[in-house]
């Protein structure tokens, strides 16, 4: 999840100054969390999620470049792993 929040009243009451109202489970994932000046904060999680887009599809040409190349040397076990990510990378499943 990412959340894109306009600064004013919803962050006064979502959390207090530095601290975001989100948590994360144990293995300290969780969500983007980012301010905004009030009304631009729908151009700014726009710009938030093109970035995460833009990454996502330069990591599936970097894993399919390394597992099209012989001499990567990775093992077998990373290699099944990333070719079952390649194929369901669109999934959030």
């Amino acid at each position: 999840m990412t959340v894109a929040n306009s600064s004013g009243c919803s962050s006064v009451w979502g959390g207090i100054a530095g601290y975001s109202p989100f948590s994360t489970t144990p293995e300290g994932q969780g969500p983007a969390w980012g301010r905004s000046l009030f009304e631009d904060s729908a151009e700014y999680g726009f710009g938030m999620r093109l970035a995460v887009t833009k990454r996502r599809e330069n990591l599936a040409v970097d894993v399919n470049t390394l597992l099209g190349d012989s001499d990567s040397g990775i093992s077998a076990e990373l290699t099944a792993l990333l070719e079952k990510w390649y194929k369901v990378q669109g999934d959030a499943e």
